[in-house]
Formats: C-alpha cells, sequence, structure tokens
C-alpha cells in the first residue's frame, strides 16, 4: 500500500510537472507572436525638399493602405524620425543612416527600401510591391 501510494504521488508530481511545462510553451509561443512587429521608418532632417516629401508621402501612404489593421493593432507602425531630434538620431544611429531614408525593420533586421522609393516616383505600383513583399517577409507570412 506504501509503495502504491509512492507510486501515485509521483505520478502526480510528474502530471504537474508536464502541465506547467506545456504552459509555460504556450506562453512562450503567445509572448513571441506578440512581440512580432514591423516598424516602417521615414528618416528626414527638418528642412526637406521635393523628393523627400515625395518619398514620406508614397511610403506612409502605401504602408496605411496596404496595412490599416495591422497599423490599429500595432503589428505595424509608421515612424517619423528627424534626423536632427536627438529620438531621430539616435534611430538613425542604430540602422547606420546619415540621409533620408525609408527603412522596414523587424526585431535585428532591416531592409532599406529608399532606393526603390527613388525608383517609385516613375512606377508607384512596383513600389508599393516592394514594401508589401518586405512587411510581409518580416510579418512571417
Amino acid at each position: 500500500m506504501k509503495n502504491l501510494a509512492k507510486h501515485l504521488t509521483m505520478l502526480l508530481a510528474l502530471l504537474v510537472i508536464m502541465d506547467a511545462g506545456a504552459a509555460m510553451a504556450q506562453s512562450s509561443s503567445m509572448q513571441e507572436k506578440e512581440e512580432k512587429t514591423v516598424e516602417a521608418i521615414y528618416f528626414h532632417n527638418t528642412r526637406r525638399c521635393a523628393w523627400c516629401v515625395n518619398l514620406q508621402k508614397s511610403s506612409q501612404e502605401a504602408v496605411e493602405e496596404l496595412y490599416a489593421e495591422e497599423l490599429k493593432n500595432g503589428t505595424v507602425k509608421l515612424v517619423n524620425a528627424n534626423m536632427q531630434q536627438p529620438e531621430g538620431a539616435e534611430l538613425a544611429k542604430r540602422y547606420q543612416i546619415s540621409n533620408v531614408a525609408f527603412v522596414i525593420t523587424s526585431g535585428d533586421e532591416s531592409t532599406n527600401l529608399t532606393q526603390a522609393g527613388l525608383a517609385g516616383r516613375s512606377n508607384p505600383d512596383s513600389y508599393k510591391k516592394v514594401i508589401k513583399e518586405t512587411v510581409d517577409r518580416y510579418l512571417g507570412r
């Protein structure tokens, strides 16, 4: 009888440990999904030329059109970073940006889409497609 009680106690303890492990794994998986965010960062100076303003406008409009729901729930964020302000300068240093740029980031990864934005002046749909492909890749789609 003592052996049976001992075995039942060990079995119960094992079940509790397994259940706790499964709960931790599920929590970790949910946390990874929650932490998956993409930032679309437009880097600029205080004074901007027409092309710089156009890059911001076309980039922002594309992200807003393609990712309206993700912008609402915070999965995708639009950031305007003035490199002549402390916060913008810090971001520019982090991503090694020294000129006007449009960068898509997620975690430690980033993709500079400035050249695509330059080419997108003559073909806005191709620029929008590049933005979509890049953001979707970071979102795991």
